[in-house]
């Protein structure tokens, strides 16, 4: 089965498994990084919201032998477990008041979102894009949000300096920055804790993340006032940047004789390997002086601090 017969199959199916009453629409979907994916969507007549559940990974499983069935029966659970209880109001969205305080900012890789670019308002910085989004609302289930568009500013009547600024308080308030060890953090989120060795290895080469409290977006952090300064402060010392993915850095104690084309050359192999595409960052590391609090790309060629 081709994956063109695959998503009219899907949609068939999902149909059949609900009334009249129920409309099951396909759709493109522009994510990160110029990554399009394909989702479903399934309305129930008088709401006019529902959770877009993605089809391409499924498409994967059903070529690695998983059954049509089986997975028609996921999509139903996904959808009855993030379905809507209510319709939202369109004109909340409309009224600036009702959202200026949900505003906040996000970072993406510039050159890879060159063409969603054109479509939203943004700010450059080193080789990111400063983006904005509304959180609508956050839950253990998820979070909705929408990507503001410079189609927002016309009837909200603002700029985009305006806009950053909302955000830029926003932001570390609603999304406070979470900085700690690598390995207890690990241990924190993992069914079984790490033996004891790995604790040991980690202690010679310390590594940190730097998200927020929600795992949302939290490579952004870095835009946070005088944060990453006090990080510095606390490990007294210059720290090397790690870009994880969109959702938080690792960071690295500038060690004697580190070998740069090394860690870029493991961010590379990371994002190729582990990080799905939408959620690259970036494929090389960055640097922040202590003594100059700034924070800089890190050029192939310098190959030592």
């Amino acid at each position: 089965m081709t994956y063109q017969q695959f998503l009219t199959e899907i949609q068939l199916q999902i149909h059949s498994l609900f009334d009249t009453d129920v409309t099951i629409q396909l759709h493109k979907i522009q994510k990160n990084n110029g990554v399009t994916l394909d989702g479903l969507t399934i309305l129930q007549k008088g709401c006019n919201i529902s959770p877009t559940i993605y089809l391409n990974d499924y498409y994967k499983e059903y070529q690695a032998g998983k059954s049509i069935q089986n997975i028609i029966l996921h999509i139903r659970e996904i959808y009855r477990a993030y379905r809507p209880s209510s319709s939202v109001d369109v004109a909340f969205f409309t009224n600036f008041e009702n959202v200026r305080h949900r505003i906040l900012f996000k970072l993406i890789h510039y050159q890879k979102n060159e063409e969603l670019l054109k479509e939203i308002p943004h700010f450059r910085y080193l080789d990111f894009a400063v983006v904005f989004y509304c959180l609508l609302s956050s839950s253990s289930q998820g979070n909705a949000t929408i990507l503001i568009r410079s189609t927002h500013l016309s009837y909200w009547n603002i700029s985009a300096d305006d806009l950053y600024s909302y955000a830029l308080e926003n932001t570390p308030a609603q999304l406070p920055a979470d900085f700690e060890p690598l390995m207890p953090l690990l241990n924190k989120l993992m069914p079984m804790p790490f033996p004891a060795d790995s604790m040991e290895e980690e202690s010679e080469t310390p590594l940190y993340v730097l998200t927020n409290k929600a795992r949302l977006y939290g490579a952004s952090c870095i835009l946070y006032p005088n944060l990453l300064d006090s990080i510095a402060d606390k490990l007294t010392c210059d720290f090397y940047l790690i870009p994880s993915s969109i959702h938080e850095f690792l960071i690295l104690p500038v060690l004697p004789g580190t070998c740069i084309q090394d860690l870029n050359a493991m961010i590379h192999e990371v994002n190729s390997t582990q990080v799905e595409e939408e959620e690259i960052l970036s494929d090389h590391a960055y640097f922040y002086s202590r003594s100059e609090k700034l924070l800089t790309s890190m050029p192939e060629e310098r190959t030592t601090i």
